[in-house]
């Protein structure tokens, strides 16, 4: 087996200056992240990403912390604790006895920027059931922005996927209460997800709780809803074919997998611009989607609290699928905003009736594009959406 020769320190020019650990907990962290890392020397104030961390290093460190510390610890807590005493002071007697247990959030709920002071932002996956996004996205906003990414109940196996949007919204609120239980949220969704945000705001509005605002990304065709599920037409340029009966609803089924477009992203530090005219490659199925989430070979990928489980991730699609076909939306009188692609700008006056307050942004991206090439478009639109005068933004 041949051995990997060791990384000097000195060598990965960090812009932090060295500082020695002290104290058990980060003498045992350190020494955790060398192995992990093949870093010979690891500081209290070196990040984890800049001194080259990835996704597969952020499983291995949280393994050995987990096994060492005798606590639970996943990869998605090395982002909001990403430094050595950073994590010392979250695996520290004194701060577990204090906030209890470090896994006490459900798995379904993966939180970034946990101490910061801004509002915070939730983000309701899409059909595939996970988080899409990847640590660009992220880079996209500052430390002081709490942000959390919900993901399907029932990824992992190990929980019931719920059977009705309402019940997907009533847990995924209950999550956020146990978060900021001030309200004041402010929430967004991409694609079919847009139907759980909406109906999280419709309750919480029946509740006497705050949505201070409502931003869906390319949401699907709400039309959709209020027709036969055997005669959906799925609003894309180059497929307009409605289907025959006799194939309803596994066909819709089908045609919605293929509509869930997402790709792994090269490692670059910027999404490359795109002309949105231009022909694009084939997106992946969404069972390569699953496969590739479960590989996690991309290091961009967001760390997630959820084990995946492939079969269960395939079977929370389908439930997630099923309850759209039998929701019936309700109206939300808060300020609402969408970042729509030319071929669902019809839709816009359909979600009015369910949003009346509702501003929209059209852009030239398709579906597929927006979430991968399209990334800093959907960064502008979310921090026009989230700042002031929001309305004067955007104009529809």
């Amino acid at each position: 087996m041949t051995t990997l020769p060791v990384i000097r320190r000195s060598d990965l020019c960090l812009s932090t200056s060295y500082v020695a650990p002290e104290g058990q907990a980060e003498i045992a962290i350190a020494e955790i992240w060398q192995r992990v890392l093949n870093v010979d020397q690891i500081g209290v104030k070196d990040d984890f990403f800049d001194i080259g961390g990835d996704s597969l290093a952020a499983t291995a460190l949280a393994s050995a912390l987990q096994d060492d510390f005798s606590l639970p610890f996943t990869p998605s807590s090395i982002i909001g604790s990403s430094t050595v005493a950073a994590q010392a002071a979250l695996l520290s007697p004194q701060q577990t006895t204090q906030s209890g247990s470090l896994n006490a959030l459900p798995a379904h709920l993966t939180l970034i920027n946990k101490g910061g002071s801004k509002p915070p932002l939730f983000i309701v996956h899409g059909a595939a059931g996970f988080t899409m996004f990847d640590k660009r996205f992220l880079d996209g906003f500052d430390s002081d922005q709490p942000i959390g990414f919900f993901e399907a109940p029932g990824l992992d196996g190990k929980e019931q996927t719920p059977e009705r949007v309402e019940e997907f919204a009533e847990r995924y609120l209950k999550t956020i209460r146990q978060v900021a239980p001030e309200s004041n949220w402010m929430i967004a969704a991409s694609c079919t997800g847009g139907l759980i945000a909406l109906e999280m705001c419709v309750q919480a509005q029946q509740q006497g709780e705050h949505v201070s605002r409502l931003m869906l990304l390319d949401p699907f065709d709400i039309r959709n809803l209020s027709i036969p599920v055997e005669n959906w037409q799925w609003h894309r340029p180059t497929e307009t074919k409605v289907e025959p009966k006799s194939t309803a609803f596994e066909s819709g089924l089908q045609k919605l997998r293929r509509m869930l477009t997402w790709t792994s992203s090269a490692k670059t530090d910027k999404p490359k611009t795109v002309n949105p005219t231009e022909s694009q490659p084939n997106p992946p199925t969404i069972e390569e989607r699953i496969q590739l989430r479960i590989s996690d070979e991309e290091s961009i990928f967001v760390p997630s609290a959820v084990a995946y489980n492939a079969d269960a991730m395939r079977q929370a699609v389908s439930q997630f699928l099923k309850a759209i076909t039998i929701y019936h939306p309700g109206c939300w009188s808060g300020e609402a905003f969408i970042l729509s692609t030319s071929s669902r700008i019809p839709c816009m006056p359909a979600w009015k009736n369910h949003l009346p307050n509702l501003k929209y942004r059209p852009v030239d991206f398709d579906h597929y594009n927006l979430f991968t090439n399209g990334l800093p478009t959907i960064l502008a639109f979310l921090h026009d959406a989230m700042g002031p005068n929001p309305g004067e933004r955007i104009s529809s």
